[in-house]
């Protein structure tokens, strides 16, 4: 029984993280200075490459994991709105030739 509940209470966990990341998206390969501002570095590239002139509303950007010199960290995202984040990564879909 108790292995039951556990399993239950593991299940609820995962899905409460699923839902809270689903407004989530990573990008690759922007290079990285001291002191940069990952949220307006991102919306100038939503707005240059993507030609996304909807101002996007984003809950927080943030690079992840250990600063290194020989390794770009990826910068992840949350998108307040999800339509937003659909939109972006939809339309990055479509030009992904032309953006890499």
């Amino acid at each position: 029984m108790r292995l039951k509940v556990k399993n239950e209470l593991e299940n609820k966990q995962n899905e409460l993280e699923a839902r809270s990341m689903r407004e989530n998206l990573f990008f690759f390969g922007f290079t990285e200075s001291d002191r940069e501002d990952c949220s307006e570095k991102l919306k100038q590239f939503i707005r240059d490459q993507l030609q996304i002139e909807e101002p996007m509303v984003f809950d927080r950007a943030h690079r992840i994991g250990k600063m290194s010199r020989t390794k770009i960290r990826p910068i992840v995202v949350k998108f307040h709105y999800y339509a937003q984040r659909e939109q972006e990564r939809k339309t990055a879909h479509d030009k992904i030739k032309t953006l890499k």
